[in-house]
């Protein structure tokens, strides 16, 4: 169990990481600005907001976090997609992947004539939307903070991107009129993947292939549900008509999604469908963010629970990890294991959430001291701290993951939000 000091001192780390992962101007980067990730992120972006939002208390000292949310929103909004360009992936309404500009750091210089090398769509800086989720997780992080603020003068400001944005959810994400959201890249020289787990290799069947798709990720319904149902209760009362029809698509995808995604023989969700709309069933941490989205019926609630928390699946002293090591796909190593059993805390984090809101506290509990414990002994052991992810092997010892980024914003607002309360006077 970490002790109070331990947990103190990962805050504190965080605290003096925040300057480092954001900007004045667009709010949440994806890691410090000296380091490879170091400009704006849609999806990580909008998770960072999401968890300081949970995070924010009315004290002094946390008024920065909402500052840096408005600023991440207003910047994902004015990047919003405005055309239809396969090579950037942009389609109207959708929030942007990586934008990334021309400046003097020698990492952003390097990392820019790396993607231009590789057939990204470099000009002048990088504009790309390859993220299939950045856009639900925009209205998600734009209807929470308009609710938690009340600042009706940004609601204003940003009321056409997030009306825009919801039409591409249900016009151009929907590819198919199934009510998912699918994606397939367009651009074969970038993303192929086009989830949180972006890395080539995420998405494979039992036997190592990757399926043709479309793909529709599991945690992206999730978020097209949450979506709908915060901006059908932000129009409730300006624009019945449209609340109206944002809850009816809401509430027929529940039901589409329960149905179509269950694994009975699991007692849990794939975690994709192809491009057949057969499910794809490794056991994947990506599910336990449906907890936090309250797409799932009831009575699977209790069922996905316990299977997150088996022993394949959540590490004591370590996490949840990304893919159950039982999966032949299992790996502990760089690279293929970055998404493919690793424990990130952001993921650990939602799912954190999740579990809170939905009355599992004691699950929620060991999900956090489990994180907190890890990234004690990787400052303890390595010095370092506010990582992306960190992997345990099938005895479920921690270790460093070599190539792992820091500090990583999304990293950093996950463990604020897990040692929220827990400061030293």
């Amino acid at each position: 169990m970490i002790t109070v000091e331990g947990i103190d001192s990962i805050r504190r780390h965080a605290t003096d990481d925040l300057a480092r992962v954001t900007s004045s101007e667009k709010g949440f980067l994806g890691s410090a600005e000296d380091e490879n990730f170091g400009c704006t992120f849609g999806r990580d972006a909008a998770i960072s907001s999401i968890l300081a939002l949970r995070t924010f208390t009315e004290g002094p000292e946390d008024h920065i976090l909402l500052a840096h949310i408005k600023n991440s929103l207003r910047t994902l909004a004015n990047s919003q997609g405005k055309f239809f360009d396969p090579r950037r992936e942009e389609e109207l309404g959708k929030i942007v992947h990586e934008l990334r500009e021309e400046n003097g750091i020698p990492k952003n210089i390097a990392k820019l004539a790396e993607l231009e090398a590789s057939g990204w769509p470099v000009d002048h800086g990088l504009r790309y939307y390859g993220s299939v989720d950045s856009t639900p997780l925009f209205i998600i992080a734009a209807c929470e903070y308009i609710f938690k603020t009340g600042d009706r003068e940004f609601a204003q400001e940003i009321d056409f991107n997030i009306r825009q944005a919801v039409d591409w959810m249900r016009y151009h994400g929907d590819k198919d009129g199934d009510l998912f959201i699918e994606f397939e890249a367009q651009n074969p020289n970038a993303l192929v993947n086009q989830g949180w787990m972006d890395s080539g290799d995420s998405i494979k069947d039992e036997n190592g292939l990757r399926p043709e798709g479309p793909h529709a990720l599991v945690e992206v319904q999730g978020y097209q549900y949450m979506a709908l149902k915060l901006a059908s209760k932000l129009y409730e009362e300006k624009d019945g008509d449209y609340s109206l029809e944002l809850q009816e698509r809401s509430d027929a995808l529940k039901l589409k999604f329960n149905r179509d995604y269950w694994m009975e023989d699991e007692g849990f969700f794939a975690y994709d469908l192809d491009g057949e709309k057969r499910q794809l069933k490794d056991i994947r941490s990506n599910v336990g963010h449906l907890l936090m989205t309250g797409i799932i019926d009831e009575e699977k609630v209790p069922l996905v629970v316990k299977r997150l928390m088996q022993p394949d699946m959540f590490v004591e002293d370590g996490g949840i990890r990304t893919l159950s090591s039982d999966s032949p796909n299992f790996s502990d190593t760089a690279p293929t294991g970055y998404h493919n059993g690793s424990i990130w805390p952001h993921d650990n984090a939602i799912i954190y959430l999740g579990l809170h809101e939905r009355g599992y506290t004691q699950e929620a509990d060991k999900v956090k001291d489990a994180v907190l414990s890890a990234q004690k002994k990787l400052d303890d052991e390595y010095e370092e701290y506010d990582m992306e992810l960190y992997t345990a092997d099938k005895n479920g010892v921690i270790k460093l993951y070599d190539t792992a980024q820091h500090p990583q914003g999304w990293a950093v607002n996950a463990n604020l939000l897990l040692t929220a309360g827990f400061q030293q006077n």
